[in-house]
């Protein structure tokens, strides 16, 4: 009797345990009320009566708002673009920590990216392309370490790009053309062996390009145009076999006469550079 009483202590002692370990956060259903007023709060700083798309917003369930996808009962979707909506991007979406797709692309959003944003763990996509954004890229957004996708293309934004993106190890596209971008191609983003397609065109960027890059083997596209970019082409950049499009014209660079550069710049379907040889 005392043998199974034993046994029995034991085997609750690790039931027990195991619930421990096993215990994730539940959502409830005070989880997707907060959710709703994060939106709320988003919909009324926008004007979303003006919006061109609005379906059920207010009214409706949140799983049946137009844009909103919710899984669990916590949101994990906003889609709004190409929506006509203007003002600020609210601090408050942070809140939102359930979020993977942040597509607010295409519309007349003004102000700042809030660095609260970084607090999105599982976000993979922010699209935020194609507004008025200004100021500079928060350096947080590095802790984002499930992001995949981060487009910030076609708007106003100023300053250097954060070494932190050198730390987002799953981004496969990074998209930050048509800024105000200034300073130098951060060696760190030659971490980033998964990205398909860094687009930097169309800033004022300076300095060479860093040899780094040449670590990026998945690498499909490569745009850097129209910059104020100056130096030789990174002798490694024959390290990425997989490169489909290559744009560096309206820059300082200079491709080297090395044969085997030559070569593979020749193999690369997609090619519009300056064709000065360095010296």
């Amino acid at each position: 009797m005392e043998r199974f009483l034993t046994s029995l202590v034991v085997v609750l002692v690790l039931v027990a345990a195991f619930m421990a370990c096993d215990q994730s956060p539940q959502a409830t259903d005070e989880d997707l009320t907060a959710d709703s007023l994060v939106l709320v709060a988003f919909y009324n700083a926008t004007d979303g009566t003006n919006w061109d798309a609005n379906t059920n917003w207010l009214t409706g369930p949140v799983s049946t708002w137009f844009g909103v996808e919710v899984n669990d009962d916590r949101v994990t979707a906003l889609v709004l673009a190409h929506n006509g909506f203007s003002g600020e991007i609210l601090a408050a979406l942070g809140n939102l920590t359930r979020l993977e797709n942040l597509d607010l692309h295409s519309n007349e959003l003004t102000g700042t990216i809030p660095p609260e944003l970084a607090t999105l763990s599982n976000l993979k996509l922010l699209h935020l392309s194609d507004n008025q954004l200004s100021g500079t890229l928060p350096p947080e957004l590095g802790t984002l370490s499930n992001l995949e996708s981060l487009q910030l293309l076609i708007n106003q934004l100023t300053g250097a790009i954060p070494p932190e993106l050198g730390d987002l190890a799953n981004l496969q596209h990074l998209w930050l053309s048509a800024n105000q971008l200034t300073g130098p191609i951060p060696a760190e983003l030659g971490n980033l062996t998964n990205l398909l397609s860094l687009q930097f065109s169309a800033n004022q960027l300076t300095g060479p390009i860093p040899a780094e890059l040449g670590n990026l083997t998945n690498l499909q596209s490569l745009w850097i145009s129209n910059n104020q970019l100056t130096g030789s082409l990174p002798l490694n950049l024959t390290n990425l076999p997989n490169l489909q499009s290559f744009y560096f014209e309206n820059t300082e660079l200079c491709i080297p006469s090395e044969a085997a550069f030559q070569t593979w710049l020749q193999d690369i379907e997609d090619v519009t550079g300056t064709r000065v040889t360095c010296m």
